[in-house]
């Protein structure tokens, strides 16, 4: 089954800033702040304890949550609302909890309503990890 009709596109994806990673109305959510602009964006964070897998190491699913939220985004600004269709991470290094990370993703391939993306994960000047994602252009409305 390829990418386009794997995706439930007769969805709508609204935004309504209550997003668990970047909704800044969402109180239990990780409240990042992306930035992002012609296919590529950016975010930075310190991750809290509360999210450890192991003593001090950043859980990997909240590291994969970091991930896609940046794919997401560069897809979102080089092609509108584009909900992920799949991603997957490489887990290179520990991430630590109370040091800041910087993410960064960038669109590399937009084919019709498919958008391919690739992000890193880097702290204390280290690449930790990095992931690639399909994304599938959908119907949505922006944040109101």
């Amino acid at each position: 089954m390829d990418d386009e009709s794997r995706a439930g596109t007769d969805e709508s994806f609204d935004r309504d800033d209550f997003c668990f990673v970047c909704g800044q109305k969402n109180e239990d959510g990780l409240r990042v702040r992306p930035r992002s602009a012609d296919g590529r964006c950016t975010h930075e964070w310190v991750p809290p304890e509360c999210y450890q897998g192991y003593a001090g190491i950043l859980h990997g699913g909240i590291i994969s949550t970091l991930l896609d939220e940046a794919m997401a985004h560069a897809a979102l600004s080089a092609a509108g609302t584009s909900p992920t269709v799949e991603f997957a991470v490489e887990f290179l290094k520990p991430v630590l909890t109370g040091r800041p990370v910087a993410v960064e993703a960038r669109v590399i391939e937009r084919r019709r309503r498919i958008v391919r993306t690739e992000a890193e994960l880097n702290q204390e000047g280290e690449l930790r990890a990095r992931a690639r994602g399909t994304f599938i252009t959908a119907k949505g409305k922006g944040v109101r």
